[in-house]
């Protein structure tokens, strides 16, 4: 593969973001200096390189490298296919993450040495698709200064490393020889019918035993073997995904008795396939994690013991101060709590905790004080914070919940210094965190985040513990961006002196005036450049995004004293109620009447935790 993805002058971007439903064939050639991901939404398709052919689907996955020139035909005219391409351009992104995932992951270094027109791999775990579902909602007009760029920047990156595990399980790259390629090609497109390998060796024009020899010779097993392989790994990613009866799903992967589909089930992973499903629905991993911790497991409430652990919360400035990244310890996810799964007994831990509700209400007493979650909601709880959860006896709830801490380990994640250095909500986050805080998840973007990590986490891949941090990180920014807007102030400032500290005052007090950047230089006294890298030193932004933020602050603050959305758009300074909203959510994350909403129902919780 072209060695450009590993340039250290070269930073990834998101360039493109395509999906249509081709009815004719389509030629598609990647830009340069690019990567093209490519799948199905809807139904599937072929892609065809000179002689080579390829399955598309929402499952199997292609990765096209740059100035490839494929053929895509639809299977059916109800075909949607997507496609999304990441260029390497010059320069050097806010992260660092470009040089930081070929120094931390093998799979990404692997990726960028190897020489390929089209990888196809799998999304076993569901973590590319979800991806590319928040990757649609971060996309907007780019700016550089917007919460949704970073997270779509955080977003590309837990895409990208994903891609590079999911094509080294796969196992795309060890195939050379074309008669083995052709028999995987063949497998793929028609392992739900019932073929031996008599049937592949006769699609490939060879005799089965020469088959067999090429194919143990290039992959390391039989043919037997890996067909098997890849039924078997179909029906596990159908137990996980869809509502199919386990006898329908031994059935679509081309084995036709169901009992000894369940018996090779069993054989490779250690459980039938229905305990396999209940696993899925019930996780935890809390028993082990909550013995190395000291805290209370769920499922007996007597278990307890000290934790050795000292207790860093969120405000500690080491935080900032060095690198860490968040690592999952303990995680939860079920479909129905009831009584007998309530942990009554308080308890303390370092570890931070987030709990989303899916379904129902949960009840959470942290230090006395009671707090309801409800479904569409999530608490996020600060290390050291007694707590204990409550729920009622009658009324089923689907909670899913995460227990994680900081570690310094190099792993190929954005780290707490890189974010405060980027974005004033972390970096407001990590310098007044709260010892906990409830928020709505009105995009179900915390949800899909959550429920990602559980299924990663839960995959017992040697791999996942990167893709978890990456994602827990990407909650944190969520959470973070999502307090920082419910709490009026000026925007964060990053290192401003008592001579800055004077000029943004004075910015301020002139930001809802409708003033340019050159009259606002003249009234500090100073040339516009001067200004512009004086702002731009202390708090990340340029004087219109500066400008912009204060009068969104402002604008919060006549909000919530019940002033109208055009009434709060005329009086800081804008002249279209419409840009005013659409500003308003570009920078809070919600609309103003949406940010209404959601702190006045915060405001009556705490009312009511009030003891």
């Amino acid at each position: 593969m072209s060695r450009f993805i590993a340039d250290a002058e070269r930073h990834f971007e998101l360039t493109a973001f395509l999906r249509f439903s081709p009815i004719m064939p389509v030629a598609r050639r990647t830009p340069p200096y690019s990567l093209r991901l490519m799948w199905c939404e809807r139904g599937h398709a072929q892609v065809t390189l000179k002689d080579r052919c390829d399955v598309l689907s929402r499952e199997q996955m292609l990765l096209i490298n740059a100035q490839t020139e494929v053929r895509v035909q639809a299977a059916q005219e109800d075909t949607v296919i997507g496609e999304i391409d990441i260029s390497f351009l010059p320069g050097s992104d806010a992260l660092g993450l470009s040089r930081q995932l070929p120094l931390c992951d093998p799979a990404y270094a692997r990726l960028c040495t190897r020489d390929f027109d089209i990888l196809p791999f799998q999304d076993a775990f569901g973590i590319v698709g979800c991806m590319i579902d928040l990757l649609r909602r971060f996309v907007r007009p780019p700016s550089a200064e917007s919460a949704a760029a970073l997270h779509g920047e955080l977003c590309l990156s837990t895409l990208l490393l994903a891609v590079s595990n999911a094509v080294l399980d796969s196992g795309a790259y060890m195939v050379s020889n074309p008669h083995v390629a052709h028999a995987i090609q063949f497998i793929k497109e028609h392992f739900m019918e019932e073929i031996n390998v008599s049937a592949i060796a006769a699609d490939a024009h060879l005799h089965p035993n020469y088959l067999h020899r090429l194919f143990s010779a290039e992959m390391g097993y039989s043919v037997g073997s890996y067909l098997l392989q890849y039924r078997l790994e179909s029906a596990r990613s159908m137990l996980i995904g869809t509502k199919a009866t386990i006898e329908d799903i031994a059935r679509a992967c081309g084995i036709a008795n169901c009992q000894h589909f369940s018996k090779l089930f069993r054989q490779k992973y250690g459980m039938p396939p229905s305990a396999y499903r209940r696993k899925f629905n019930i996780t935890s991993n809390y028993v082990q994690a909550r013995a190395q911790f000291g805290v209370i497991d769920y499922a007996v409430p007597s278990f307890s013991r000290p934790f050795h652990e000292r207790i860093h919360t969120l405000s500690d400035p080491i935080y900032h101060q060095r690198s860490f990244v968040p690592v999952i310890k303990a995680y939860y996810s079920r479909a129905d709590m009831l009584e007998s799964t309530t942990d009554k007994t308080d308890h303390i831990h370092p570890l931070f905790e987030i709990m989303y509700v899916r379904e129902g209400m949960i009840t959470v007493v942290l230090e006395g004080k009671t707090v309801h979650v409800r479904e569409g909601q999530y608490i996020w709880i600060n290390a050291g914070v007694q707590h204990k959860l409550e729920l009622c006896a009658d009324t089923p709830s689907s909670v899913v919940n995460i227990e994680y801490m900081f570690v310094e380990e190099p792993l190929p994640v954005a780290t707490t210094c890189q974010l405060c250095a980027v974005s004033p909500a972390y970096r407001d986050m990590l310098e007044n965190a709260p010892r906990f805080t409830v928020l709505n998840d009105p995009f179900s973007t915390m949800g899909l985040l959550l429920h990602q990590t559980v299924l990663t986490a839960d995959s017992g891949s040697p791999r996942c513990e990167a893709l978890c941090s990456s994602l827990t990180q990407q909650c944190m920014l969520l959470i973070a961006a999502q307090q920082h807007a419910a709490r009026p102030g000026v925007p964060a400032r990053f290192h401003a002196n008592p001579a800055e500290e004077a000029v943004l005052e004075r910015l301020t007090q002139m930001a809802c005036a409708p003033v340019t950047v050159g009259e606002l230089a003249k009234a500090c006294r100073m040339r516009p450049a001067r200004l512009q890298q004086l702002v731009r030193h202390a708090t990340g932004l340029s004087v219109t995004g500066y400008i912009q933020h204060a009068r969104i602050e402002k604008a919060k603050a006549l909000l919530l004293n019940g002033l109208s959305v055009a009434d709060c758009a005329e009086q800081t300074g804008f002249s279209s109620d419409r840009y005013f909203s659409q500003l308003f959510k570009r920078i809070v994350g919600v609309t103003p009447s949406a940010f209404c909403a959601h702190t006045l129902h915060n405001e009556n919780d705490h009312k009511e935790a009030s003891p």
